[in-house]
C-alpha cells in the first residue's frame, strides 16, 4: 500500500471503524428480530444497486470530464495530457479520500434496514410517544398545534404544491452536498467533519434515537391512537384536497408507507418513523456546512432548510419538536466534531493529487 492510501486510511480509520460497528449492530439487531437469509438478501440487493448506481454515475462523470479535456486542451497533445492528468489524479490523496468516503455513505443502506426494524423491535404502540409529543407540540406553540398557524398561511400563499415537490426534492439535494463533500471538498477538517456528523445523525439520530422513540407522526397519528381523538385532522382534509386539484407525492408516500408498515416483510426501504426528523437533520447538517463557505450559501441552505421543516409540520410527517430536536442535536454533534478533529487535523490542510 502506498503513502497516499495510508494517509488516506489514517484519515479515515476511526470513521471506517465507526461505521463498521454501526453495521454489525444493525445486523444483530435483525436477527434479534427474527429476520430470515431472504430479508439479507433484500439487503444486499439494495447494497449492490447502491454501489452500481454510484459507478454508473462516477463513470458518467470521469467520461463527461474527459471529453471535456479532450475538447479544450491544445490539438496534438490532449491525449497525453489527459493520461497524465488521469494517473496524477488516481495517484493522489482527492482519490483516495473520495473511495473511503463512499465507503461510509453506503451504510445509508444499514440505515434502511434499522428503520424498518423499529416496528418489531419497538412498536409504535407500545410506549405512547406520540401523545406526549402532540401535547408537548402544543404547549410550545401557545396553546396550538402548528399545524394550525402553518396550513392556512401556506393555502393563503397557494404555496402547498410548491412544497410538496420541494419536500420530496430533498433526496436530491442530499445526495448532491454528500457527493460535491466526496468530490470536491479538498478541505481535510472541513470534509471530515461533514462525513462524521453525516454518519453519527443516520447511526444516533435515524437508528438509536427513532428505534428508542417509536412514533408515528400527525399523518398517522389517527391510525395508531384510534382511541385518542385526532388533533390532526385538518391536515388530512387539507391534503385530500390538494390531491383532488394535483397529484401529490406526500400522499402516495402516506399510503406506501402504510401499506409497508402493515406489511409481513420486515425489510422494507422505509418505514414510519416520527422522532427525530432526518429530514431536517440533515437540513441543518447542511447549513452548518455552508456557512463553512459564505454567506450566500450559508443562506440558500437555511431557505431550504425552512422550506423542508414547514413542509414537513404542513403534510403532518413530523411534529414540530421533532425538527427542533434534530437542529439542537446536528448543533452538538457539529460543535463537538469540530472539537475533536481540531486537535488532528489543521483546519487549512488541503487533501492533493500526486505530485
Amino acid at each position: 500500500m502506498n503513502a497516499v492510501w495510508q494517509n488516506a486510511l489514517r484519515y479515515h480509520r476511526p470513521l471506517l471503524a465507526a461505521a463498521a460497528v454501526y453495521c454489525e449492530v444493525v445486523l444483530a439487531e435483525a436477527a434479534y428480530a427474527g429476520a430470515q437469509a431472504a430479508d439479507f438478501v433484500t439487503l444486499l440487493r439494495y447494497i449492490v444497486m447502491s454501489f452500481t448506481a454510484i459507478g454508473i454515475f462516477v463513470a458518467g462523470m470521469y467520461a463527461g470530464a474527459g471529453v471535456a479535456f479532450l475538447l479544450t486542451a491544445p490539438k496534438g497533445t490532449a491525449l497525453q495530457r489527459l493520461d497524465v492528468a488521469t494517473r496524477k489524479y488516481l495517484g493522489g490523496e482527492k482519490f483516495a479520500s473520495m473511495c473511503l468516503g463512499f465507503v461510509v455513505l453506503a451504510t445509508g443502506n444499514f440505515f434502511l434496514l434499522s428503520k424498518s426494524l423499529i416496528a418489531s423491535v419497538n412498536p409504535l404502540r407500545r410506549m405512547g410517544w406520540d401523545l406526549d409529543f402532540a401535547a408537548w407540540d402544543k404547549w410550545l406553540h401557545f396553546g396550538s398545534y402548528p399545524h394550525q398557524y402553518i396550513i392556512p398561511l401556506v393555502n393563503r400563499l397557494n404555496l402547498g404544491l410548491f412544497l410538496d415537490r420541494t419536500y420530496y426534492g430533498w433526496l436530491v439535494v442530499t445526495t448532491l452536498v454528500a457527493w460535491y463533500c466526496i468530490f470536491a471538498d479538498t478541505r481535510l477538517h472541513r470534509r471530515l467533519r461533514f462525513l462524521w456528523v453525516y454518519f453519527l445523525s443516520w447511526a444516533l439520530l435515524g437508528t438509536l434515537a427513532a428505534t428508542v422513540f417509536s412514533s408515528a407522526g400527525p399523518v398517522f397519528y389517527a391510525t395508531f391512537l384510534k382511541d385518542a381523538g385526532n388533533p390532526y385532522e385538518f391536515i388530512t382534509v387539507n391534503m385530500r384536497g390538494l390531491h383532488q386539484q394535483s397529484a401529490l407525492f406526500a400522499d402516495t408516500a402516506r399510503r406506501l408507507l402504510l401499506r409497508w408498515h402493515e406489511n409481513s416483510t420486515l425489510f422494507d426501504p422505509n418505514a414510519i418513523a416520527a422522532m427525530p426528523s432526518m429530514h431536517i437533520a440533515l437540513c441543518w447538517l447542511f447549513v452548518l456546512y455552508a456557512r463553512e463557505f459564505g454567506k450566500i450559501q450559508f443562506l440558500a441552505a437555511l431557505a431550504f432548510c425552512a422550506v423542508i421543516f414547514t413542509g414537513a409540520v404542513y403534510f403532518g410527517f413530523h411534529y414540530a419538536i421533532d425538527g427542533y430536536v434534530s437542529i439542537i442535536a446536528v448543533s452538538l454533534l457539529w460543535w463537538g466534531m469540530g472539537k475533536y478533529l481540531d486537535r488532528h487535523y489543521p483546519r487549512q490542510l488541503e487533501l492533493r493529487a500526486s505530485q
